[in-house]
C-alpha cells in the first residue's frame, strides 16, 4: 500500500520507525472502523519544536530539529466517541494527563524529516489503535496427533517400566 514499516532494522534499538517512502507522505488511508481523511487528524495536531540531544557538535546546539505532535484525542472533532474510547483504551500508555498523545522524533538532521516521521508514526499508532481484531477460530487436536501423543507416551511409559527391579 503507501508506506511499508520496517521494526527489524537497525534501527529498532533506537525505538524509531524505519519508513520506506514509495509514496506522498500525506496520501488519504482509510481507517477499518470508520473511512475519514487522515489528513484532517493532522490539522488537528499540534508542533512543537525542541534542540535534539546527541552527536553533532555546534549544529546540534544551535537547530531545534526535534519535532513532538501533540494530538488531543478528547477534543479531537473527527473521532467519534467509540473510536475516541478504542483510542484511550489501546494507547493509555502514550496517552498523558490531558488525554493526549505525544510523539516524537528526532532521528535525522532535519527538522522536515523529522516532522515527517513523527506524522507517520502518529497514523502509525492510531491505525493500530482502530484496527479490527480478528476473531480467534477454535480449533481441535486432530485424532491422529492426539493418538501418536498417546502411543510415544505409553512407549517411554514401558521404557522405564523395564528399567526397574523385577519383582517375583
Amino acid at each position: 500500500m503507501a508506506i511499508a514499516i520496517n521494526t527489524k532494522d537497525k534501527l529498532k534499538n533506537l525505538n524509531v520507525f524505519h519508513l520506506d517512502y514509495k509514496e506522498p507522505h500525506n496520501k488519504i488511508r482509510y481507517l477499518q472502523s470508520e473511512m475519514f481523511n487522515l489528513n484532517k487528524i493532522l490539522t488537528e495536531c499540534t508542533y512543537k519544536t525542541a534542540r535534539s540531544g546527541g552527536a553533532g557538535g555546534q549544529h546540534v546546539n544551535k537547530v531545534e530539529t526535534k519535532v513532538v505532535i501533540v494530538f488531543n484525542v478528547e477534543q479531537s472533532v473527527i473521532l467519534n466517541e467509540q473510536q475516541k474510547k478504542l483510542i484511550l483504551t489501546k494507547l493509555k500508555n502514550r496517552i498523558n494527563k490531558d488525554l493526549e498523545i505525544l510523539v516524537s522524533a528526532q532521528h535525522y538532521k532535519s527538522q522536515s524529516k523529522n516532522k515527517k516521521l513523527a506524522e507517520e508514526k502518529l497514523i502509525y499508532f492510531l491505525e493500530n489503535a482502530l484496527k479490527a481484531q480478528k476473531r480467534r477460530k477454535k480449533t481441535r487436536i486432530p485424532k491422529r496427533v492426539n493418538e501418536k501423543r498417546l502411543k510415544v507416551k505409553q512407549l517411554k511409559s514401558d521404557t522405564k517400566k523395564n528399567r526397574s527391579k523385577i519383582r517375583y
